[in-house]
Parts: structure tokens; C-alpha cells; sequence
């Protein structure tokens, strides 16, 4: 007899409406809602890009109205644009915003 076992990696989840919605339920919801089941990378993939494209919009807009960071030969040639944007996010405890060259400058230099 041939006995085979499968393991599929599966993450289940729920979208319910905003008007239902309860961080204290497990469910999140009881009602008017859509449970879905997806293969678990496909899952983790579209999570993970969708946090990027969040944290990327938080940093544009925090950017945007708080950081006055315009680089129009006012920081000299030794403090770029770049550097003024690793300092405001580091200031507002968003290095999350801070690019991979600018941190090492920022931090080290």
C-alpha cells in the first residue's frame, strides 16, 4: 500500500468591511466579510510588498512636509540632499526612510 502525504503551506485570512471592523475580535469581523485561503509565499510576497509601498508613501509625504531638505548649492559640497533627508528621518525615528548610502555617511561619517 502506498501511503503519500502532502504539506501545502496555506495562510487563511479575512477582509471585512471598515464599519464592522474590531481589533479586539479574532475574527476581526462577524458579518459582510470575504475569508480567503492562498498559497502562503504568494501571501507573505504580496504582505511584504505592500508594507514597502506603505512605509515608501510615509516617507515621501513625511518628506514632503516636514523635511526642507532642497539642494540648490546651500549645503556646500560636502552635505548633500541626501544627507538632509537621512537627518530629518533619523530625527523623526524613521530610518526606515534613510537610503542604504546616505545611513553609512549619516552614521559614520
Amino acid at each position: 500500500e502506498d501511503v503519500r502525504i502532502e504539506t501545502r503551506r496555506l495562510a487563511r485570512f479575512r477582509l471585512c468591511p471598515v464599519s464592522s471592523c474590531k481589533d479586539t475580535s479574532g475574527f476581526g469581523c462577524k458579518s459582510g466579510y470575504g475569508d480567503y485561503i492562498v498559497d502562503m509565499d504568494d501571501f507573505l510576497y504580496s504582505f511584504y510588498e505592500n508594507k514597502v509601498e506603505e512605509e515608501q508613501a510615509a516617507c515621501e509625504k513625511y518628506m514632503e512636509y516636514n523635511c526642507n531638505c532642497d539642494d540648490n548649492g546651500q549645503y556646500g559640497d560636502y552635505y548633500t540632499e541626501e544627507d538632509c533627508l537621512a537627518k530629518c528621518y533619523k530625527n523623526a525615528g524613521m530610518s526606515e526612510c534613510i537610503e542604504e548610502e546616505a545611513e553609512e555617511v549619516y552614521y559614520n561619517g
